[in-house]
């Protein structure tokens, strides 16, 4: 006799979520259901030290509280959109990438990638946390000309952070040509080193199939 026939022919069903109605503050079971605490734009997020953290394609971010209560702070972090935003565990900083203004104009104007550290510590519901760091990864001070260009040409498609000893971290950024842009060191205070990987294959140019998706770390 199997399982399934010692279980009198029925499996037993196993609950692993709850759904349950947000609602807003104050409203009780049966009110409005507080669906504008949620960005219909966003394109990103991240939790961490009591708030879920929302990127938005026009370059705010949104912080949610404990318990979904209230919004804590909306704030622009980026002039033309905000792609991923990472909120670090051992110090209490947010880290976004997006894309700023770079003083070209047209419609062919792709703007600039620049990361940016938010101190959590030091948060203004109405005018957002303190950006302690503006950092433009791909500046002639570290790359070729030839190099930049590689980098200018690509979207960033994935980013992954690693918190090591503190104030030091490592921050990767994928690009869609298959490169990969590592960043380690003290980024606050932008005392850093950078690494370029090529991690697709030759000759492929900008085929979307070149694209890298995923980053991770290995450690010990």
């Amino acid at each position: 006799m199997d399982a399934f026939q010692r279980s009198g022919g029925m499996w037993k069903r196993f609950n692993f979520f709850d759904k349950q109605a947000i609602r807003k503050q104050g409203d009780e079971e049966g009110g409005e259901e507080a669906h504008g605490l949620f960005p219909e734009n966003a394109t990103c997020s991240t939790s961490g030290k009591n708030l879920v953290t929302f990127g938005c394609d026009n370059g705010e971010v949104c912080s949610i509280g404990e318990g979904w209560a209230e919004t804590k702070t909306i704030f622009q972090a980026h002039d033309r959109a905000t792609h991923f935003v990472t909120h670090l565990g051992l110090r209490n900083f947010l880290l976004t990438v997006g894309v700023d203004d770079d003083g070209s104009r047209g419609a062919d104007a792709k703007g600039k990638v620049t990361i940016k550290v938010w101190d959590y510590n030091r948060l203004h519901p109405t005018s957002g946390p303190v950006c302690l760091r503006t950092i433009r990864p791909f500046t002639s001070k570290f790359f070729q000309s030839s190099s930049k260009n590689e980098f200018l040409d690509a979207d960033v498609t994935v980013v992954a952070v690693h918190e090591e000893r503190a104030p030091n971290m490592t921050l990767a950024l994928g690009m869609s040509n298959g490169m990969v842009l590592v960043i380690r060191g003290d980024v606050v205070r932008e005392k850093v080193t950078r690494l370029k990987i090529s991690a697709g294959h030759e000759n492929a140019g900008g085929d979307a199939s070149n694209s890298i998706t995923g980053l991770g770390y290995h450690t010990e």
